[in-house]
C-alpha cells in the first residue's frame, strides 16, 4: 500500500512538474496566433490580398519617441519569395497591450527616400 502511495505521488509531482512549460508554450503560441489574426483582420480592412505561398514572421518590438517610454508592439510582417528574394509585402505594428493596430504598412506603395 505505501509502494502504490509512493508512485501515486511521485507521478503527481511530475505532472506538476511539467504543466507550467507546456502553458507557457501555450501562452506563447495564443499570443502569437492572436496577433497574426489581429494582422489579417486590419489587411482586409485594407483591401490588400495576400499571395497564395507566404511567410509570416511576428516579432516583439518597442514603438515610441524621444518624448514617452516605449511600447511593447508585435510586429507582424507578410513576405514571398519573388524571383529568389524574399520579399516583405506588408507590415502590421500591434500594441501588445490593448491590442489595437497603431502601423499598417504596404512596401509596394512606399517611395523610398535619397538620402
Amino acid at each position: 500500500m505505501n509502494k502504490l502511495c509512493i508512485i501515486l505521488f511521485g507521478a503527481l509531482m511530475a505532472g506538476c512538474g511539467t504543466s507550467p512549460m507546456s502553458s507557457q508554450l501555450e501562452i506563447a503560441g495564443s499570443a502569437r496566433d492572436n496577433a497574426i489574426y489581429i494582422a489579417k483582420q486590419e489587411l482586409k480592412r485594407q483591401n490588400a490580398m495576400l499571395p497564395k505561398a507566404y511567410d509570416v514572421v511576428v516579432e516583439n518590438a518597442e514603438a515610441g519617441n524621444e518624448l514617452e517610454a516605449p511600447r511593447q508592439v508585435y510586429q507582424v510582417s507578410f513576405s514571398f519569395y519573388y524571383r529568389g528574394r524574399k520579399q516583405i509585402i506588408y507590415t502590421v505594428i500591434i500594441d501588445k497591450r490593448s491590442g489595437r493596430v497603431e502601423l499598417f504598412s504596404d512596401s509596394r506603395t512606399s517611395i523610398p527616400s535619397e538620402v
